[in-house]
């Protein structure tokens, strides 16, 4: 008190008691206090809120079995998918935002309604049911949902107005059908070079070499649209067997070891395990799945199988339960055949930016 009775003028204001004094120092806090919330508490808008992470807990956007929805500040969206049996895919493309709607770039414009309500945002498209998202507490990394390939070697294909074409490597060639002439390249990997042609009867859109160490190693040829696909004694090119009806469009085939393959059929969406009993007896289905889309080259190796959906290859065990475990892409290319070389994987693929059919040589 001898400090307020020497200053009686504190802050301005005539403080004649300790009662007056503690309810000014009250007053103070009170309005910085009111200043600090108003700084620290802004309010953010939907359009700001709607940007982030999100899991899909039910519905579908744009694509079947979508799980993940990335909202990004730099005005785009990943939309990330996996189906059933583990195959994952990728959707991004350009978004606009208001306060109440998102306007998806891909194929013409897309509006989506939708509502914000704490952490759970629900989505309406214009031609589907309700979507609904929840904040994602630990989403997985974009870049590795589908990784990226890189390039190890390239080089013009010898088919160049055919893309569908499922390759295959017999131990110094890669091999690859030309359906308009009805023959078989041998190319050469190391300069592109074709070095001699085995001839076919059929449109070997896809064709393989058996598993095999013998001299009567198979060599196994699709034929269009057929539903069968032909065995030839590799050594000789002489007719060997003639599988059993399987669905058309054979576009893959995959051998496993003597007697056994996979082969993908396009027009029926679906993987067969085939094995065969040679020439006498007719061969069998021991295995049928049913996919979620158009299957094109195939190749097995080490207990795997690679599937190409033309924007993808996915690995996929087959000991145990079918499923894929990973997915992989290559940036502006379609993806139509897989032939493994012993060391690397080669694709036959068609370059969107150079608008060529291209034999890729990478590492899986």
């Amino acid at each position: 008190m001898k400090i307020l009775k020497k200053n009686k003028r504190y802050l301005g204001l005539n403080v004649t008691n300790n009662v007056t004094f503690k309810a000014i120092l009250l007053l103070l806090g009170i309005l910085m206090l009111n200043c600090n919330s108003d700084d620290n508490n802004v309010v953010l808008t939907n359009k700001e809120l709607v940007i982030g992470k999100w899991q899909v807990d039910s519905g579908n956007l744009l694509t079947s079995g979508t799980k993940y929805i990335y909202i990004n500040n730099d005005n785009s969206i990943n939309i990330l998918t996996k189906d059933e049996l583990g195959f994952k895919g990728e959707v991004s493309t350009k978004v606009s935002i208001t306060e109440n709607k998102i306007t998806i770039t891909l194929e013409g414009p897309f509006i989506v309604n939708y509502t914000l309500k704490d952490d759970i945002l629900t989505l309406q498209p214009p031609t589907a049911g309700t979507i609904v998202l929840s904040r994602a507490v630990s989403p997985p990394d974009v870049t590795n949902w589908v990784k990226e390939l890189s390039i190890m070697k390239e080089g013009a294909a010898p088919w160049p107005d055919t893309r569908d074409i499922d390759i295959a490597y017999d131990g110094t060639y890669i091999l690859g059908g030309d359906v308009n002439d009805r023959k078989i390249f041998k190319v050469n990997p190391t300069n592109f070079n074709v070095e001699g042609t085995i001839p076919t009867i059929h449109a070997a859109s896809a064709v393989e070499i058996e598993k095999s160490d013998t001299s009567l190693k198979q060599l196994f040829q699709s034929d269009g649209g057929r539903k069968v696909f032909l065995s030839y004694i590799y050594s000789s090119n002489s007719m060997f067997y003639e599988s059993i009806d399987l669905g058309r469009w054979i576009i893959g085939l995959a051998s496993v070891e003597p007697g056994y393959l996979w082969v993908a059929s396009e027009s029926d969406s679906k993987l067969y395990m085939y094995k065969s009993n040679g020439s006498l007896t007719p061969g069998e289905v021991i295995h049928e799945i049913p996919l979620d889309f158009k299957p094109l080259g195939l190749d097995y190796q080490n207990g795997y199988l690679y599937v190409s959906d033309r924007e993808r290859i996915h690995k996929c065990q087959t000991i145990g339960g079918f499923k894929a475990i990973e997915s992989y892409k290559l940036p502006h290319h379609e993806i139509h055949g897989i032939a493994f070389d012993g060391s690397n994987f080669w694709l036959n693929t068609y370059n969107h930016n150079e608008s060529k059919v291209k034999l890729v040589k990478l590492n899986l």
